[in-house]
């Protein structure tokens, strides 16, 4: 979610081959860090982002543990600190994600690892915006799939346990309610308790006004580029 760079301040150190002037265009090129090679296969420049295809592979590891792992990193390159990026830029970003991950995701489950500088505004937007987006993705599916339309915050739907549940009003510490019972009692798209419980994992997630704004700004964004002005399903 950030470039090395921004404004004159160096924000992340590159952990990915940095390509120099000699190198040419299209071939792989390689770093160590330590015990770990590192091999960019290949890299491609976007509107809002760039998309690298990695090679890690532990050098001293034996055992069989030195098996080449291939990470598909997706760096963002227009969404400045304490700020929110353009709903298109960001909404491109993550379809690439989504599409990526649904392709890495075929064979087994792979982790995902996002960061920014400091790990909590960018970065808790993003994991905001991605749980929210997916609870989207799949009412579409499932109304896809039925053949009709169901708005998504229909009345009288239940509203589910408290999901920042960790303090009181007296500052006593509760048990946590994790995010399988969120996910099962929450038939809204509820972007406040989302970000509560966020925060709740860690401090300072979603960070500023201007990117709490954004994550109803883009999910409105998200839910049209779904639908018609009359409730039709567009391809996505």
């Amino acid at each position: 979610m950030i470039k090395l760079n921004e404004k004159g301040k160096e924000k992340c150190k590159p952990y990915w081959p940095l390509k120099k002037k000699d190198d040419e265009d299209g071939l792989p090129i390689s770093t160590t860090f330590g015990n770990f090679s590192v091999t960019q296969q290949a890299s491609e420049p976007g509107a809002s982002f760039i998309r690298r295809v990695l090679v890690v592979q532990n050098t001293t590891a034996d055992g069989g543990t030195n098996t080449p792992r291939r990470v598909i990193q997706l760096q963002m390159t227009h969404w400045e600190d304490f700020n929110a990026p353009r709903k298109d830029d960001f909404h491109a970003f993550l379809q690439q994600y989504y599409d990526d991950l649904e392709k890495m995701n075929a064979n087994s489950r792979v982790p995902v690892l996002v960061h920014c500088s400091a790990g909590v505004g960018r970065t808790g937007t993003f994991i905001a915006a991605d749980i929210l987006a997916r609870y989207i993705r799949g009412h579409f599916e499932n109304a896809k799939q039925d053949g009709k339309f169901e708005p998504l915050d229909a009345e009288g739907a239940p509203e589910g346990e408290p999901v920042y549940a960790n303090l009181s009003p007296l500052g006593t510490a509760f048990l946590l309610k994790n995010r399988e019972t969120l996910n099962k009692t929450s038939s809204v798209v509820d972007v406040f308790r989302t970000v509560l419980w966020l925060r709740s994992q860690r401090r300072l997630f979603v960070q500023q006004d201007t990117q709490y704004i954004f994550l109803y700004d883009f999910l409105s964004y998200y839910i049209r580029r779904f639908t018609g002005e009359e409730g039709r399903f567009l391809a996505f």
